[in-house]
């Protein structure tokens, strides 16, 4: 089976707590490889993502969606990862 026929699209959202306020926010997170998320910044403080991300496994998905966001946020610390 090639890479391709074992990739499958995982949807998941993360809550991450920002290490201080970000400007040009959703701008960094796409530049970072978030483009396939839905940005929330409602929460003062915090930013969650809601991704649909094509991956061999939830893992990888999630672990590559992470490096993301912490590429784009130094010091942002993930709060809560729930499957959709």
């Amino acid at each position: 089976m090639t890479a391709e026929a074992r990739m499958k699209n995982h949807e998941f959202t993360l809550h991450f707590r920002l290490p201080s306020e970000q400007a040009g926010l959703v701008n960094r997170l796409a530049e970072a490889g978030c483009k396939d998320a839905i940005v929330g910044t409602g929460l003062r403080g915090q930013v969650s993502l809601q991704f649909d991300r094509t991956a061999e496994s939830a893992q990888e998905a999630i672990l590559t969606a992470i490096e993301n966001v912490r590429t784009a946020i130094p010091g942002a610390e993930l709060i809560e990862a729930a499957p959709n």
